[in-house]
């Protein structure tokens, strides 16, 4: 089980595999995937991005980007790139937002690394008002052959899970509608991308 203090120590290491893994993702993943969720998110939308990091698609996101992280170390990384006012240190099980304060979400690198979403996807349906949309890692990409060649080995707290189509369709379909779930092809691979709308949108 991830934890936030292995969240933290991951966002203070600056050691040569994380910042090249930021830097591939910045330059060939952020901008590429932003394509995509931009065909999603109009330019009037407060766009919230829920286990935001390092704030990597900020400056790409077509809306009103706003953060929120549990951990101050990425929220300092993300501060870089957006005015520290719109990022927020919050569990993202519970975040301090009112019903249906954004119009969209979006989440990538987190439900890969848990079981139960229960949690997370009811809270991500309560404060979206339009969409929620969530990337999945593809098995195979630039990051983790970067991390292979340097000898990097991956955190006992991050056991990341590999999904199918119809296992994220199962696991999420009881707390929201499922749009499409599409693989997207990126420079580092593909990314799979669920859309969805919250039960009940308003």
């Amino acid at each position: 089980m991830h934890t936030q203090r292995a969240w933290t120590d991951y966002w203070k290491d600056n050691g040569f595999a994380r910042r090249m893994t930021e830097s591939v993702r910045s330059i060939l993943y952020s901008r590429m995937m932003a394509l995509y969720l931009n065909s999603h998110i109009r330019k009037s939308d407060e766009v919230l991005e829920a286990g935001c990091g390092s704030g990597s698609f900020a400056s790409f996101i077509k809306g009103r980007y706003y953060g929120i992280d549990w951990t101050e170390a990425a929220l300092e990384l993300a501060s870089h790139k957006v005015d520290r006012r719109r990022l927020f240190m919050g569990d993202i099980t519970n975040m301090p937002f009112r019903d249906g304060r954004f119009d969209v979400i979006i989440s990538q690198g987190i439900l890969e690394f848990i079981d139960d979403w229960g949690l997370f996807l009811k809270e991500f349906a309560r404060v979206a008002k339009r969409r929620v949309i969530i990337i999945f890692p593809s098995r195979y990409s630039i990051p983790s052959l970067i991390r292979f060649l340097v000898g990097r080995k991956d955190n006992k707290a991050f056991k990341r899970v590999f999904l199918t189509d119809e296992e994220i369709r199962r696991k999420a379909g009881n707390h929201m509608k499922i749009m499409s779930i599409e693989k997207i092809p990126t420079f580092i691979g593909y990314s799979v991308v669920l859309v969805a709308e919250p039960r009940g949108t308003r």
